[in-house]
């Protein structure tokens, strides 16, 4: 291999010479040149397929580490109102209460379903 390698160099001063000594200039120096171009390639490619071709290595797999994750406790949203202390009928337009109708203000505070008046806790 090393001496193919020398060897192309060599092709060009003994071209060179060649064409000195023939005084054969124009068309020899193209000639020349296709030749070298041919064994130049040639060269290249067999260097090419006698080296062998390194296969890159596939990654090692990670392993997946996953983190805890952190539950939050539910906490009771809806808040409770005291049902039990709501008047049976509005004072100001007497319409009947029931608990599911009436607005709660607050926990504490419900509006009447009929006329929106504010209605007294028991």
């Amino acid at each position: 291999m090393a001496l193919r390698g020398s060897l192309f160099p060599a092709g060009w001063l003994f071209g060179i010479a060649f064409l000195a000594w023939t005084n054969w200039w124009w068309p020899g120096i193209l000639i020349l040149t296709g030749i070298m171009m041919l064994v130049g390639g040639l060269i290249v490619q067999e260097k090419e397929e006698s080296e062998p071709k390194a296969v890159p290595a596939a990654p090692e797999p990670q392993p997946v580490v996953a983190e805890p994750v952190v539950v939050a406790p539910v906490e009771d949203v809806a808040p409770t109102y005291p049902y039990d202390r709501l008047p049976s009928e509005c004072k100001q337009c007497g319409g009947p209460i029931r608990g599911h109708d009436v607005q709660w203000a607050t926990t504490d505070a419900a509006d009447c379903p009929y006329c929106g008046a504010n209605l007294q806790l028991v």
